[in-house]
C-alpha cells in the first residue's frame, strides 16, 4: 500500500503541481525571448537614430544650413543670370515680378519667365534649375510649339526663387 500511495503522491504532483507550472515557465521564457528581441531590435533603432542625429548635427556645424545654400550678397540681376543665362540655345523673351515676400532671413521672389529655344533646350534649363544652387520652385510651365517642328517653342515659367539677402528685388 506504500508502493501505491507514493505512485498516487507523485501522479497528483505531476498532474496538479508539476505540469501547470511547467507551462507557466515555457510560456514565461517565450514571453522573454520575445522581449529580448525586441529589446535588440529597439536598442539598435536607437543606435541608428543616434548615429543620424550626429551626422545631422555635423552637417549642421559644417555649413549645410537653408541659409548657407542660399545665395547670398548678390543682386536680383545675378541671381536671375544665374537662372536664365547660362544656355546659348535660350533666349529670354520677357522677365516679369511678380511679387515678393519678405521673411525673416530671406525673400521669396515669385517671377513668370518667358524662354524660347527648341524643346530640347528648354527641358535643359528646368534639368538645371532642379540642380542649381539657387532654391527654386516651379509651380506651373507651359510649353507651346513655335514652328513645326521642337526647334522652336516657347515655355511659360511661373517660378518661386527663395534669396537670402538680396539687396534689390523691386
Amino acid at each position: 500500500m506504500g508502493f501505491a500511495t507514493l505512485l498516487v503522491v507523485l501522479f497528483g504532483y505531476l498532474t496538479y503541481w508539476f505540469s501547470p507550472h511547467q507551462r507557466i515557465y515555457q510560456e514565461s521564457k517565450q514571453k522573454l525571448t520575445t522581449a529580448q528581441n525586441e529589446l535588440q531590435q529597439r536598442s539598435s533603432l536607437v543606435g541608428e537614430l543616434t548615429q543620424r542625429l550626429a551626422a545631422s548635427v555635423q552637417e549642421n556645424s559644417t555649413g549645410k544650413k537653408e541659409k548657407d545654400i542660399l545665395p547670398t550678397g548678390r543682386r536680383l540681376g545675378e541671381v536671375l543670370q544665374q537662372i536664365v543665362g547660362q544656355d546659348s540655345a535660350l533666349v529670354t523673351n520677357a522677365i516679369q515680378l511678380v511679387k515678393t515676400d519678405k521673411q525673416k532671413e530671406f525673400r521669396d521672389v515669385l517671377l513668370n519667365l518667358e524662354i524660347e529655344g527648341s524643346f530640347k533646350s528648354i527641358g535643359s534649363f528646368v534639368e538645371r534649375l532642379e540642380g542649381s544652387k539657387v532654391l527654386s520652385e516651379v509651380s506651373k510651365i507651359d510649353v507651346s510649339r513655335a514652328s513645326p517642328d521642337l526647334e522652336k517653342c516657347i515655355a511659360k515659367v511661373s517660378l518661386k526663387v527663395r534669396l537670402l539677402g538680396v539687396e534689390d528685388a523691386d
